[in-house]
């Protein structure tokens, strides 16, 4: 929900397709009276492509929601005209600016993907991808369909949470891309699709109502591993790929999400904690906080409790 609040803030034209895993998000989310937003049952992705379902008897269950995303993607795809894209994000993104400059920048290709850009601290971790799977754009044109195929098939036939030969996930399989197709865009610009993993040495800084990484504007954020506990508290898990919070991170663009989400949960009753939060992601610092359209798809999921005024965030 706050992917689409921070959609409907920046962008005028834009279809958001949501993947929901289960019932009572697809109950809230068809709450939402927008023609802007499509729902999508997990039921209705079954009966679509059977083989799917099939996967759920021999994959742990995110093994199951990772081999659901190219999938969905075709399942959008067929969906659209000819030469139009959809863009697929992780429901932990947020927009705090226009996609439209992103798209100018992907211009007419047909497949556009973003390298993390590890720094130091975690490049260790390119063993999972060199490009991550938080913004994939794919055009509905002989490349972008052929794509989306082999994918959607590689990824039925392998999807594993744990690094094995060239593959991890739906996610490694993107290593390939730009040498096995034609008409591919590397998005290799500090803003998009930020994340906590390229974020340490980065210098953030807001100019009026702009948000700013080393002097580019930044337009989508990837909150990886940001969780809310059962104590209700956020946890961000940042010292994963950082020795220290980066501290502008956390004011210019962590608060404002985290303030995002409680002001939805304040409105619609809910609550997006998860009980599974890591031991040591209690383990860092703490900091209190009171308090021609283009088509885009998600997934999302969520258990709903009344919402409290209080929320901490752990980084």
């Amino acid at each position: 929900m706050a992917l689409f609040q921070s959609l409907c803030e920046h962008s005028d034209e834009f279809v958001l397709w949501v993947l929901a895993l289960d019932p009572p998000c697809v109950t809230e989310l068809r709450r939402i009276r927008d023609n802007r937003l499509r729902v999508v049952s997990l039921t209705l992705l079954e009966k679509n492509c059977p083989a799917l379902r099939a996967c759920r008897r021999t994959r742990s269950l995110i093994e199951y929601y990772f081999t659901c995303s190219p999938v969905f993607i075709q399942f959008v795809l067929e969906r659209l005209k000819s030469g139009e894209t959809v863009t697929k994000l992780d429901a932990d993104g947020y927009f705090f600016s226009s996609p439209k400059k992103i798209h100018e920048l992907e211009g007419k290709c047909s497949l556009a993907i973003t390298p993390h850009r590890f720094t130091s601290n975690a490049i260790a971790k390119e063993i999972y991808g060199k490009y991550n799977v938080g913004w994939v754009t794919i055009r509905k044109d002989r490349t972008g369909i052929l794509c989306a195929e082999e994918w959607k098939n590689k990824t039925l036939a392998w999807c594993r949470d744990k690094p094995e030969k060239n593959r991890f996930a739906d996610q490694k399989y993107l290593d390939q891309w730009p040498s096995r197709y034609r008409g591919v865009r590397v998005l290799d610009i500090p803003g998009i699709n930020q994340a906590p993993w390229n974020s340490e040495l980065s210098y953030f800084k807001s100019v009026k109502n702009d948000v700013f990484v080393d002097e580019h504007p930044l337009l989508f954020f990837h909150f990886h591993s940001l969780r809310q506990g059962e104590d209700r508290k956020f946890y961000a898990n940042l010292t994963e790929f950082m020795n220290r919070p980066n501290m502008e991170l956390v004011k210019k663009v962590y608060i404002p999400y985290v303030d995002a989400i409680l002001s939805i949960q304040a409105t619609y009753g809910l609550s997006g904690r998860n009980s599974h939060v890591p031991r040591h992601y209690e383990d860092f610092s703490y900091l209190r906080r009171q308090s021609h359209a283009r088509h885009v798809c998600s997934w999302a999921s969520w258990n709903p409790v009344q919402a409290a005024e209080k929320r901490a965030i752990f980084f």
